[in-house]
């Protein structure tokens, strides 16, 4: 809203699409492991570009947009153009972050990119070293090799963006063009259609100097953000930066409460709200045994729950037991349970048994579930 300048509807329909968009990647992935694969059309603007930098002779740094399809198009692009690339990206790259999705998940989505790209270099944080030796090795040599643009990395700058907002992004690969001599092209990819998608080479992005003479990597990323803008305009939902490359205000990415706001600023805001949500959050597991009457206390339970602001469900047991889950924060919960035990007007509780869950709950509304059997031998 603030950075499009948007009215709040339209805001949550891009924010929709975006996350939607996700989803239709994965299953691009997955159709390109189908016998026969998955050959979508791709216009390719600015090859010329592509052209200019080789005959320069210092290698190409391409710098993928941080664009919904991106991952896979543009590396389609690439060996459609008949470029041979190395790619750099975190074994964190594809489906998850876990230690499994990483040794066993993550491959497929690496296995369909990789047979598009010369190779792939994978190192995570402070473990880069080898892989950017190899980086240097390709550049030197006049090769091409892609980094995305984003806001993981060692060393940051930021911009004015969109008028409403600051872009953040890793300067690594702007350290890496000075240090070598190489030529950095940005690019965009969009999707224009079904199974249709653009992908747009830019113009050679240099970093300036300073007053002292020194790059100055800000007016590299301000530079950036006035290239990725219009594509941004152009397709909102299209654009992956939202979740963590922008920040309104002191809020990165929209994910910080309003309660934590102030609290820090920057890169450390996104994780600093994840641990206090995770700290306040509660989840337990509530049996109720009413006394003589079960008058309506499954209503009750739920028009509290909902009041309180507390997902979860609860539910009937052939053992007469009322079953409850409450999830929320940790004070609504505590006091969700204090009422519990004091019971509606018209049933009087009798025993009330609270144990700690680590599951969350797979829907965001408070429901009622359909009694259950449970043998109470």
């Amino acid at each position: 809203m603030a950075a499009l300048d948007l009215p709040e509807d339209e805001a949550r329909r891009i924010a929709v699409e975006t996350r939607a968009n996700t989803y239709l990647l994965r299953f691009q992935y997955l159709r390109s492991w189908r016998f026969g694969g998955w050959s979508p059309t791709i216009e390719i603007l600015g090859e010329q570009h592509v052209a200019e930098a080789q005959a320069r002779g210092t290698g190409i740094i391409f710098w993928a947009g941080n664009f919904s399809f991106n991952d896979i198009v543009v590396k389609m692009a690439w060996h459609r153009m008949g470029l041979a690339v190395s790619h750099f990206s975190r074994s964190a790259h594809g489906f998850s972050q876990t230690r499994f999705g990483v040794k066993y998940l993550n491959v497929v989505k690496r296995g369909i990119e990789n047979r598009y790209l010369r190779e792939r270099l994978v190192a995570d944080r402070h473990q880069t070293r080898d892989a950017f030796s190899v980086i240097r090795k390709r550049l030197k040599d006049n090769g091409a090799v892609s980094l995305r643009a984003g806001s993981k990395g060692l060393h940051f700058a930021e911009s004015d963006f969109l008028g409403g907002a600051r872009l953040r992004l890793a300067t690594g690969p702007l350290f890496l063009a000075e240090a070598t001599g190489a030529t950095v092209l940005p690019v965009f990819t969009q999707r224009t259609g079904v199974d249709c998608f653009e992908v747009t080479i830019g113009a050679p992005l240099a970093v300036p100097k300073d007053a002292n003479g020194e790059p100055d990597y800000s007016g590299a990323v301000r530079l950036y953000a006035d290239r990725v803008a219009p594509y941004v305009r152009r397709n909102p939902g299209q654009w992956d930066g939202w979740k963590r490359d922008v920040r309104v205000g002191l809020r990165w990415g929209a994910v910080a409460p309003p309660d934590s706001a102030l609290a820090l600023n920057g890169p450390n805001l996104g994780w600093f709200a994840r641990l206090v949500t995770r700290i306040n959050r509660r989840n337990v597991r509530v049996l109720i045994r009413p006394g003589v009457k079960n008058v309506g206390l499954q209503d009750w339970l739920i028009r509290r729950a909902k009041g309180a602001g507390i997902i979860g469900w609860v539910r009937n047991r052939s053992d007469g037991l009322v079953e409850a889950v409450f999830e929320g924060d940790r004070r609504a919960v505590a006091a969700m349970i204090a009422q519990v035990r004091r019971g509606p007007e018209r049933a009087k509780i009798s025993e009330v048994i609270v144990e700690r869950r680590r599951a969350k709950c797979n829907r965001q509304d408070f429901w009622r579930r359909k009694t259950i059997q449970v043998d109470s031998s």
